[in-house]
């Protein structure tokens, strides 16, 4: 509510500047003289419960989350929230209560950070002003814009990845030659290239290969020449350690998905069993192309060529 109410007649970039503002204040806050006899400053309160910190605490917690955005987000509320993020003004034309919603989704989503972040202590047995600092923000934000803005799969699955690459990432920041660096480099980028002819097939969407997706793939294919032709070169067989690399994979993560993919991997779609096994809906059906070849000759339809006969016999 503290934040929320300020906020009200903010959107997009500004909204952000501002929440991030209020959490450098909260961040800090701690460490002023004035409050650390109840904070212990930057020394953190230590000794706290691990009890909740349990695998299997998070674990239901994790799917209590799962239980309540689900309906969340399919109840009214969530349409409101929806309508909101699409466009303020029409929703307001629709009767929605932009400030009471508003707050109302700064609250919810509070609850959760704060359950989060009790686990979170619980687990580590303590907790300072360093342990919430601006990398755990900046780790939400490429999980959220990885798996999708508006799915709560997508939140789910780029979770997963960001944490992945956090924890066995680690030997991305260990001493290699040089020209496993350019080899990686080329795998990623014809990968990247690879996928992104796949979805525009599989979406349908002319060209298949867009000039942009063309020179990324023509990179990757000159880096791995280079790498297979000057692999026995003193600058090519060279140790290099790059650390921090964690960090800067993700950030390259994100950026590339604000330029290619916007929207995520999930989008605003939700995991179903009828999207991996079921039938395409992008595809016509037998049905459906009778229908289409009836519409573009209706002689191939005999129930509109016996209505032309009846017609003409009338």
């Amino acid at each position: 509510v503290i934040v929320g109410a300020p906020s009200l007649r903010l959107k997009g970039d500004y909204l952000a500047i501002v929440t991030f503002g209020f959490g450098e204040i909260i961040r800090l806050l701690p460490n002023a003289p004035e409050v650390a006899a109840l904070t212990n400053g930057p020394l953190g309160i230590k000794g706290i419960p691990g009890d909740a910190g349990t695998v299997w605490w998070t674990f239901f917690a994790f799917l209590f989350v799962l239980w309540f955005l689900t309906r969340l987000k399919f109840s009214s509320y969530g349409r409101a929230f929806e309508g909101i993020r699409e466009d303020e003004i029409a929703a307001e034309a629709m009767g929605v209560n932009l400030a009471y919603h508003k707050v109302l989704a700064f609250t919810i989503s509070a609850f959760f950070a704060g359950v989060a972040g009790g686990l979170y202590a619980s687990y580590l047995q303590s907790v300072d002003t360093q342990t919430f600092n601006f990398f755990v923000t900046f780790f939400l934000l490429v999980a959220i814009s990885l798996g999708g803005l508006g799915s709560i799969t997508g939140a789910v699955l780029g979770t997963a990845i960001v944490v992945l690459v956090r924890i066995y990432g680690g030997f991305l920041e260990k001493p290699y030659p040089a020209y496993v660096g350019y080899l990686g480099g080329a795998v990623v980028m014809l990968s990247a290239f690879a996928f992104s002819a796949y979805i525009r097939k599989a979406r349908r969407l002319r060209p298949v290969v867009e000039t942009k997706h063309l020179i990324f793939g023509a990179l990757g294919v000159a880096l791995l020449l280079v790498t297979v032709f000057f692999r026995n070169e003193p600058w090519m067989t060279q140790t290099v350690q790059f650390f921090g690399l964690r960090k800067i994979l993700l950030a390259v993560i994100l950026i590339l998905i604000m330029i290619y993919r916007r929207e995520g991997i999930m989008g605003r779609a939700e995991f179903s069993w009828k999207l991996i096994f079921g039938p395409r809906e992008d595809i016509p059906t037998e049905e459906q192309r009778k229908q289409d070849a009836w519409l573009s000759n209706p002689d191939l339809n005999p129930d509109a060529a016996k209505k032309e006969d009846d017609d003409a016999s009338a």
